[in-house]
């Protein structure tokens, strides 16, 4: 292990904090007169590596500051290769962090104490020898204290450190030994598998049966897929065949064929009405073109009046014309009557075509509605039949299989018993008319009944 930087606060003489930076990890010495604090600092390293987080020994109590409050220790060091963060606060709100400053994976508290343990002991007895990882002022020539000997701890401490220093050539030499194994399959420039090789091979019977699963997967779920077909095409089935389903599509195509045929029926009587308005709106063209040759008659007759008007002037020497004018006028205006009075004809005509049209349509859709309503009103309680029937009805897919089977059975015991009982001829004399009555009806001439068959003779 190797420090590599030392933080304090409200410890010692430390009351706002103080840091050691830039530690080599090397021989490192801390220097400077008496009263500046070198104790108090190697007192903190050794508090935060070896008392819990939550501890109240005299030792901690020892490191607070002279105005009290929480200490605060946080120290940087190297294990492994491995830089970490230990931070630990003790009194006051204790608490424990250890940060992997490399990775930023970061413990707390309990957690944080495990893993400090583990890092300390990754070798054995190192926990027992931290002292040689700091010296103390005065504490150069003594001895670490440790519950091993030194020769034993130093010893293994030497053998670790050897280890570690030539951990670097044997991973060298085992990654040439895997890169010449690694040639026998794969190229050593392109890192690609070699053809031919087995590990190849191995590839491809590799990727043949990810294939074969693929395709047995798709398989499979169409394999589902069909089965589920299966089940709804035996259901619709099942539920087509239902009479009360058979009965209800007989009824509905009845229904149809009835509604065409009204729709045919109401198509027809709507040429004959669209005839019927072709007429009348010829009969209204011609009674629009009497009516211009009667306002073109009584623009005429404006003109006469007026002319007339003009002539009285004129009287005592135009009375035969003026007779003759006044007769024409008279004439005119017992034309204009009769237009009128034509006129007035043709639009009492209109107005009752009009009317009764619109009483006719009137009573068509009335009783194309009554129709509607009625067909409305039997299939609304066609429906709440078929749903009280549907809900009383507590057959099963299950107990329809059983009854089936059951019938089934019937029917061959039957036909067992029909083969294997004996069998009678029924002949009549001449002129006597059938009169053998079984349960299936009366018996023809010739025919053959079985025995155990009722009879009856009428």
């Amino acid at each position: 292990m190797k420090l590599r930087a030392v933080r304090v606060a409200e410890v010692g003489m430390f009351r706002s904090g103080v840091a050691l930076e830039g530690l080599s990890g090397g021989l490192d010495v801390l220097a400077g007169p008496n009263e500046m604090g070198k104790s108090t600092l190697f007192r903190a390293i050794r508090t935060a590596f070896q008392l819990p987080h939550k501890s109240v020994k005299p030792e901690i109590k020892a490191l607070q500051s002279t105005s009290g409050g929480a200490p605060l220790v946080e120290v940087d060091f190297e294990v492994d290769g491995k830089l970490w963060r230990l931070r630990k606060r003790f009194l006051s709100a204790p608490s424990a962090e250890l940060r992997d400053i490399g990775g930023g994976a970061i413990l707390r508290n309990a957690d944080a104490e495990t893993e400090l343990v583990r890092l300390l002991s990754g070798h054995v007895n190192r926990s027992d020898l931290l002292g040689l990882v700091w010296v103390g002022q005065g504490e150069s020539m003594s001895l670490p204290t440790g519950s091993v000997s030194l020769e034993a701890g130093l010893g293994r401490l030497i053998e670790d450190e050897i280890e570690d220093a030539g951990g670097g050539g044997q991973a060298r030499r085992i990654r040439a030994e895997v890169e010449k194994a690694l040639e026998a399959f794969v190229s050593k420039k392109t890192r690609k598998t070699k053809v031919g090789t087995p590990y190849a091979a191995a590839l491809l019977a590799r990727d043949d049966a990810v294939g074969f699963l693929e395709q047995a997967r798709v398989m499979a779920t169409a394999s589902v897929a069909r089965a589920i077909q299966l089940t709804d095409a035996r259901t619709r089935e099942a539920v087509l065949g239902h009479p009360v389903a058979v009965a209800a599509r007989r009824d509905a195509v009845d229904t149809a064929r009835r509604r065409l045929e009204h729709g045919r029926l109401a198509s027809e009587r709507l040429q004959r009405f669209d005839a019927e308005v072709a007429n009348k709106q010829v009969a209204f063209d011609q009674a629009v073109q009497r009516e211009a040759v009667l306002l073109s008659v009584i623009t005429e007759e404006k003109t006469l009046q007026t002319r007339l008007a003009a002539d009285r002037d004129i009287q005592s020497t135009t009375i035969q014309s003026a007779a003759q004018r006044e007769a024409e006028l008279i004439d005119l205006q017992t034309k204009r009557q009769s237009a009128q009075r034509e006129v007035e004809q043709l639009r009492q005509e209109l107005a009752a075509l009009d009317q009764r049209d619109r009483c006719t349509d009137a009573v068509q859709r009335t009783a194309e509605l009554e129709q509607h309503y009625a067909r409305a009103q039997e299939l609304v309680r066609r429906l709440f039949d078929i749903d009280g029937r549907m809900a009383a009805n507590t057959m099963t897919d299950q107990r329809y299989r059983s009854l089936r089977q059951a019938a089934d059975t019937i029917d061959r015991l039957q036909a067992r018993l029909s083969a294997s009982a004996p069998r009678v001829r029924i002949d009549y004399l001449p002129g006597v008319a059938p009169c053998v009555v079984s349960a299936d009806g009366i018996v023809a001439a010739g025919e053959e009944i079985a025995v155990p068959l009722a009879l009856a003779f009428d």
